[in-house]
């Protein structure tokens, strides 16, 4: 919400259990959030996934942002043709 400044106005959700190589179980969950602006945002999460990964993409007027826990560059500003890298301290929370 604080991205958007409002409640999304719509919000659909479906939970699907993954059976893993390894036999186990895991759950990956599919959101889809609507706002009135005309906004929206896509989520997946879950422990069904083979490798774990943070990735947020962030696509607005102006540029796009990214944030991917697992590349060299976890941060980077992309406006139309120049992209930049943001320094981020590798700390984990």
């Amino acid at each position: 919400m604080k991205l958007i400044g409002t409640k999304p106005r719509v919000v659909f959700a479906e939970s699907n259990i993954i059976e893993n190589f390894d036999k186990n179980k895991g759950e990956v969950i599919k959101a889809t959030l609507r706002f009135e602006s005309g906004a929206e945002a896509y989520i997946t999460c879950g422990n069904g996934f083979l490798k774990k990964k943070r990735y947020l993409k962030i696509i607005g007027e102006n540029g796009t942002i990214i944030f991917d826990d697992l590349s060299q560059h976890k941060l980077q500003l992309i406006r139309k043709q120049d992209k930049d890298i943001i320094s981020v301290k590798n700390e984990s929370h």
